[in-house]
């Protein structure tokens, strides 16, 4: 019979504690970069695995707009852990590292997406101003605080 628990549950746990409030593609591109190769799919076994056994919490449910291979929409799942995890100093540090990293491309992947919608918004309709409109939110809920010129777009286009 297996024992209860798994390595790859303690590092994600180790992950929420270090980085907070996040959603499963994150946790897979933070562990792959500290504890190297894991499938997906493992992230997520583990993931409904620790809100089973209460270890995390879902903190919210944020739907999102994208080119995802099942379609234009999806429900990102952000989880947190319920109790702070002990790690060794150099693991945390690897943890933070790989998160500034992560959220240095998210930073980068937001400008090329308000680039786009730039364009969009000349000949918008009611998708362009729901694509805008998705990507303040998502602004404000990772950094607080988002580019103004999405309200001058939302404004502009039809409701």
């Amino acid at each position: 019979m297996r024992k209860p628990g798994s390595p790859i549950r303690e590092n994600i746990l180790k992950i929420l504690s270090v980085g907070g409030s996040m959603y499963g593609y994150e946790i897979y591109k933070i562990y792959k970069e500290v504890y190297g190769d894991v499938l997906l799919r493992s992230i997520y076994y583990n993931l409904k695995k620790a809100l089973e056994e209460g270890s995390i919490e879902v903190k919210r449910v944020v739907g999102v707009l994208g080119n995802f291979t099942w379609g234009p929409e999806t429900d990102r799942v952000y989880y947190v852990v319920k109790k702070e995890v002990e790690m060794s100093k150099e693991e945390m540090d690897g943890i933070k590292r790989a998160l500034r990293t992560y959220k240095k491309s998210i930073k980068e992947e937001l400008k090329k997406w308000i680039r786009e919608l730039s364009r969009e918004v000349k000949h918008g309709d009611e998708k362009t101003r729901r694509k805008c409109e998705k990507l303040k939110a998502f602004y404000l809920m990772k950094f607080g605080k988002y580019p103004k010129i999405l309200d001058k777009w939302i404004e502009s286009l039809p409701p």
